[in-house]
Protein backbone atom coordinates (compact mmCIF):
# COMPACT_ATOMS: atom_id res chain seq x y z
CA UNK A 1 0.00 0.00 0.00
CA UNK A 2 2.71 2.18 1.24
CA UNK A 3 4.34 1.41 -2.41
CA UNK A 4 1.38 2.41 -4.33
CA UNK A 5 0.88 4.99 -3.11
CA UNK A 6 4.53 6.43 -3.12
CA UNK A 7 4.50 5.91 -7.08
CA UNK A 8 1.09 7.85 -7.24
CA UNK A 9 3.12 10.35 -5.63
CA UNK A 10 5.98 10.64 -8.02
CA UNK A 11 3.78 10.04 -11.09
CA UNK A 12 1.75 13.47 -9.73
CA UNK A 13 5.13 15.19 -9.03
CA UNK A 14 6.32 14.46 -12.74
CA UNK A 15 3.17 15.56 -13.93
CA UNK A 16 3.35 18.81 -12.61
CA UNK A 17 6.99 19.21 -13.57
CA UNK A 18 6.32 18.18 -17.07
CA UNK A 19 3.51 20.88 -16.85
CA UNK A 20 5.40 23.90 -15.43
CA UNK A 21 7.92 23.08 -18.09
CA UNK A 22 5.71 23.39 -20.58
CA UNK A 23 3.83 26.41 -19.72
CA UNK A 24 7.39 28.37 -19.25
CA UNK A 25 8.29 27.12 -22.68
CA UNK A 26 4.86 28.12 -24.22
CA UNK A 27 5.64 31.97 -22.14
CA UNK A 28 8.95 31.95 -24.11
CA UNK A 29 7.62 31.49 -27.20
CA UNK A 30 4.93 33.93 -26.93
CA UNK A 31 7.47 36.73 -25.95
CA UNK A 32 9.45 36.04 -28.71
CA UNK A 33 7.33 35.70 -31.18
CA UNK A 34 6.19 39.50 -29.80
CA UNK A 35 10.16 40.61 -30.32
CA UNK A 36 9.48 39.21 -33.89
CA UNK A 37 6.15 40.89 -34.51
CA UNK A 38 7.58 44.04 -33.00
CA UNK A 39 11.14 43.73 -35.44
CA UNK A 40 8.26 43.31 -38.11
CA UNK A 41 6.67 46.87 -36.87
CA UNK A 42 9.27 48.76 -36.82
CA UNK A 43 10.45 47.32 -40.26
CA UNK A 44 7.01 48.74 -41.28
CA UNK A 45 7.43 52.22 -40.09
CA UNK A 46 10.74 52.38 -41.99
CA UNK A 47 9.23 51.67 -45.22
CA UNK A 48 6.56 53.77 -44.79
CA UNK A 49 8.87 56.70 -43.59
CA UNK A 50 11.06 56.27 -46.70
CA UNK A 51 7.99 56.47 -48.95
CA UNK A 52 6.85 59.29 -47.63
CA UNK A 53 10.30 61.23 -47.78
CA UNK A 54 10.35 61.91 -43.61
CA UNK A 55 13.24 63.90 -42.09
CA UNK A 56 14.35 61.21 -39.62
CA UNK A 57 15.96 63.79 -37.56
CA UNK A 58 12.91 65.72 -37.02
CA UNK A 59 10.97 62.24 -36.67
CA UNK A 60 13.04 61.87 -34.03
CA UNK A 61 12.66 65.04 -32.10
CA UNK A 62 9.19 64.30 -32.14
CA UNK A 63 9.43 60.53 -30.59
CA UNK A 64 11.73 62.11 -27.72
CA UNK A 65 9.42 65.02 -27.49
CA UNK A 66 6.53 61.85 -27.00
CA UNK A 67 8.88 60.40 -24.51
CA UNK A 68 9.67 63.63 -22.35
CA UNK A 69 12.99 62.91 -22.92
CA UNK A 70 14.68 66.16 -22.85
CA UNK A 71 17.04 67.02 -26.02
CA UNK A 72 20.28 68.43 -23.41
CA UNK A 73 20.89 64.26 -22.96
CA UNK A 74 24.20 62.14 -24.09
CA UNK A 75 21.53 59.52 -25.10
CA UNK A 76 19.05 62.12 -26.85
CA UNK A 77 22.22 63.81 -28.89
CA UNK A 78 23.55 60.21 -30.14
CA UNK A 79 19.75 59.41 -31.49
CA UNK A 80 19.84 62.74 -32.87
CA UNK A 81 23.02 62.89 -34.77
CA UNK A 82 22.07 58.88 -35.79
CA UNK A 83 19.10 60.35 -37.42
CA UNK A 84 20.48 62.91 -39.07
CA UNK A 85 23.52 60.22 -40.82
CA UNK A 86 20.27 57.88 -41.73
CA UNK A 87 20.29 57.06 -45.64
CA UNK A 88 18.42 55.22 -47.66
CA UNK A 89 21.30 52.51 -47.76
CA UNK A 90 21.37 52.29 -44.04
CA UNK A 91 17.47 52.18 -43.89
CA UNK A 92 17.29 49.15 -46.76
CA UNK A 93 20.11 47.22 -43.90
CA UNK A 94 18.30 48.04 -40.58
CA UNK A 95 14.96 46.70 -42.50
CA UNK A 96 16.22 43.26 -43.76
CA UNK A 97 18.01 43.13 -40.10
CA UNK A 98 14.85 43.40 -38.87
CA UNK A 99 13.22 40.92 -40.93
CA UNK A 100 16.24 38.15 -40.12
CA UNK A 101 16.13 39.21 -36.61
CA UNK A 102 11.94 38.60 -36.57
CA UNK A 103 12.32 35.38 -38.58
CA UNK A 104 15.00 34.06 -36.24
CA UNK A 105 12.22 35.09 -33.56
CA UNK A 106 9.71 33.40 -35.16
CA UNK A 107 11.33 30.26 -35.95
CA UNK A 108 12.55 29.85 -31.91
CA UNK A 109 9.06 30.89 -30.57
CA UNK A 110 7.53 27.78 -32.89
CA UNK A 111 9.83 25.34 -31.85
CA UNK A 112 9.07 26.76 -27.90
CA UNK A 113 5.46 25.93 -28.60
CA UNK A 114 6.01 22.67 -30.03
CA UNK A 115 8.67 22.01 -27.24
CA UNK A 116 11.64 21.07 -29.48
CA UNK A 117 14.97 20.47 -28.26
CA UNK A 118 16.61 22.34 -31.13
CA UNK A 119 14.53 25.61 -30.23
CA UNK A 120 15.84 25.24 -26.25
CA UNK A 121 19.10 25.28 -28.02
CA UNK A 122 18.42 27.92 -30.34
CA UNK A 123 17.34 29.97 -27.09
CA UNK A 124 20.56 29.16 -25.67
CA UNK A 125 22.56 30.17 -28.15
CA UNK A 126 20.46 33.67 -29.43
CA UNK A 127 20.69 34.67 -26.03
CA UNK A 128 24.58 34.37 -25.58
CA UNK A 129 25.06 36.19 -28.69
CA UNK A 130 24.29 39.25 -26.57
CA UNK A 131 26.81 38.56 -23.97
CA UNK A 132 30.12 39.95 -25.38
CA UNK A 133 28.47 43.00 -25.67
CA UNK A 134 27.34 42.84 -21.81
CA UNK A 135 30.42 41.99 -21.07
CA UNK A 136 32.23 44.69 -22.24
CA UNK A 137 29.79 47.32 -20.77
CA UNK A 138 30.54 46.14 -17.34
Amino acid sequence: MSLSMSSTASHEQQRIVRYSHRAGLRTVALIEALKGVLALVVAYVLIVLIRRDVDFEEAAEHVLFFFHIGLKHRLSQQLLHAADNISDTSIAMIVGIAVAYATLRFLEGYGLWRQRVWAEWLAIISGCIYLPFEIYKV
